[in-house]
């Protein structure tokens, strides 16, 4: 699974799943991210999580993940 988030987010979305045991290991990378909300186009720097799990752990990281991101 590939999340971004902002840099003050990640430390939490990074460690958590991986203390849950819903994640083996997440790798980080420095990116900048180009997106549309709220109508406008913004430039963010951001970090990209690249989480490796089973699958059977699929859909209970993607909800705790989705409860955790901001």
């Amino acid at each position: 699974m590939a999340v971004t988030a902002p840099p003050d987010a990640a430390d939490a979305l990074a460690r958590t799943p991986v203390e849950e045991r819903l994640a083996a290991c997440v790798n980080r990378l420095d990116c900048r991210s180009t997106s549309r909300w709220d109508g406008a186009v913004h430039e963010d720097d951001e970090e990209l999580l690249l989480v490796e799990t089973t699958a059977d752990r699929v859909d209970a990281l993607s909800d705790r993940v989705v409860a955790l991101h901001p």
